[in-house]
């Protein structure tokens, strides 16, 4: 019986293609900085530092700190100067991403039902971001955060997907057993991945990302197949 349903964010329940939301989000990025430093070499050392986030599996330290011991020791601008510069993108540029996107409210319409009936939600978006950064595309996609008993987010989190501790680490959280989990995404590698740990898979099958890594998972469809599979009418 599934007690708790893990959503990812982007081309889940946000519907958009990664990949062009990271142009748009990188292009205003460099923009943002360029008075700093060269946009192409920021953009450059920022894609490095987040692969290094993603391989790193130290316990002992959040994604954050892995993050900018990496990019602070490749920039030249003092993080004192730099940090600044980022949060007032986040706060005022980032949103203006979000006006180019056409959304919908089905992801939205089906959390409040699976809240009212009784489901614990986890919005596992993998935490490459800031917390501002992730309720911002929440915004977009017309979620509330208080829906959700955990948003994973570069601040909290340890470890990022595809690895499985990132959900070993949700699970510990949670003090849930996988068994009564179920992850729901539409990238095979990175969300689909959970079941090895016994959790129940669903692919979303809009905006599907497969890299022909072949892990399975028991089910797909939209997200009206979804509402069967729960048992939500």
């Amino acid at each position: 019986m599934v007690k708790v349903v893990l959503f990812d964010l982007d081309g889940t329940l946000l519907p958009i293609e990664v990949e062009t939301f990271l142009k748009g989000y990188t292009k205003a990025l460099g923009i943002k900085i360029a008075h700093l430093m060269d946009p192409k070499t920021f953009i450059k050392h920022l894609l490095d530092a987040t692969n290094k986030m993603i391989e790193d599996k130290n316990a002992e330290t959040t994604n954050e700190q892995v993050f900018w011991k990496y990019f602070s020791g490749k920039i030249s601008v003092p993080e004192d100067i730099i940090v600044p510069v980022l949060n007032e993108f986040y706060e005022k540029d980032f949103p203006l991403i979000g006006s180019t996107i056409d959304t919908n409210r089905r992801g939205a319409v089906l959390i409040k039902k699976l809240r009212e009936n009784g489901f614990r939600l986890v919005l596992a978006t993998n935490p490459l971001f800031p917390k501002g950064a992730v309720i911002e595309r929440m915004r977009w996609a017309f979620l509330d955060p208080a829906d959700f008993e955990l948003i994973t987010t570069y601040e909290n989190m340890h470890f990022c997907k595809p690895h499985t501790e990132y959900y070993q680490e949700i699970l510990e959280y949670l003090e849930e057993d996988p068994a009564h989990c179920m992850m729901v995404g539409n990238d095979v590698e990175e969300d689909m991945v959970a079941g090895k740990l016994g959790m129940k898979t669903f692919l979303l099958n809009h905006f599907v990302i497969d890299r022909g890594s072949g892990i399975p998972y028991e089910y797909s469809g939209d997200f009206n197949k979804l509402s069967q599979v729960l048992g939500i009418k």
